[in-house]
């Protein structure tokens, strides 16, 4: 009875583990708390949230619930927005956003979507930007290294998934995302420089990529997604050291949002995912994240 106790246990465990197996779907429950603290005389107190919504292929969000009523929740550029305004606010409080749904592993091995690009939308995703200097020399010269292997699509990203794995990581919560050219330039990156100069490399070798935010599994982060032929938006990490094999993804990602939001007047601090103001003769209000994901079921 006690070996089959413990079998039931390790099983259990195996299942609430983000890193234990790889998987197809999984159902989750997510609760995200915004710890607020602000400072006597604070009239009133907006936080500003991307929360998750539905992306086919990727989450089905189920549910969400609130422990404040935010003020109001819109969409825009494909996001969700949960807007709070809070008057004569508490010194502290926790704003909570709960969330059940499922999400779906659109790694290289179980993507099978069908969605096609419009002409418009190919372009747009081979683009040069200001974080992913696609025209530049230094991306351009890399870019005619990797086509000259003559390597099929998937084989390239292989190529520059091990090139970008081993750039050491460096994690500064209050710095700013590094350019492709800024990750060349200082031989470091966090998650979403490492997905500029991974994006600005399979864009200037023709393969559309793309910047996707979220959380992974409750803390922020980024990573790069990569549109093949038949499997539609592909994700891709080359962030997380624990994730060895290029095709295949363990951890849970959940999109908030594609490329990075800013909002002027709001705390910047934390780009895209959260913002925050407040009001009166207080010297600041604080806000700290304190996410928690259970896995409920995993395939």
């Amino acid at each position: 009875m006690k070996k089959i106790e413990l079998i039931i246990l390790l099983l259990h465990l195996c299942i609430q583990s983000s890193y234990c197996q790889f998987w197809s779907k999984r159902d989750f429950a997510l609760t995200m708390n915004f710890d607020v603290k602000c400072d006597p005389g604070t009239t009133s107190f907006g936080l500003l949230a991307l929360v998750p919504t539905t992306h086919p292929g990727v989450q089905e969000i189920e549910k969400l619930t609130y422990n404040i009523q935010p003020d109001s929740v819109y969409y825009h550029r494909n996001a969700c927005f949960a807007e709070f305004k809070i008057n004569n606010p508490d010194s502290i409080f926790t704003i909570s956003i709960g969330v059940k749904g499922r999400l779906y592993n659109n790694d290289y091995k179980s993507a099978n979507s069908k969605i096609k690009l419009s002409d418009e939308e190919l372009k747009s995703y081979l683009a040069h930007t200001d974080m992913c200097e696609v025209d530049s020399p230094a991306i351009q010269t890399r870019a005619r290294r990797l086509e000259a292997l003559e390597k099929k699509t998937i084989e390239k990203i292989h190529v520059l998934w091990d090139e970008i794995q081993s750039i050491p990581f460096f994690h500064e919560p209050k710095a700013d995302a590094k350019s492709a050219l800024e990750v060349i330039k200082e031989g470091k990156a966090n998650c979403v420089g490492k997905s500029h100069i991974f994006i600005a490399l399979c864009r200037a070798t023709g393969i559309p990529a793309r910047l996707v935010c979220g959380l992974a599994p409750t803390t922020g982060h980024g990573w790069p997604e990569v549109y093949i032929e038949k499997k539609g938006w592909v994700k891709f990490e080359p962030t997380h050291s624990n994730e060895r094999d290029y095709q295949r993804i363990k951890g849970n990602h959940i999109r908030l949002s594609e490329d990075i939001f800013t909002h002027n007047g709001l705390n910047t601090n934390h780009r895209y995912r959260y913002w925050w103001n407040w009001k009166g003769q207080s010297t600041q209000c604080k806000v700290s994240e304190n996410h928690k994901l259970k896995i409920l079921r995993s395939e």
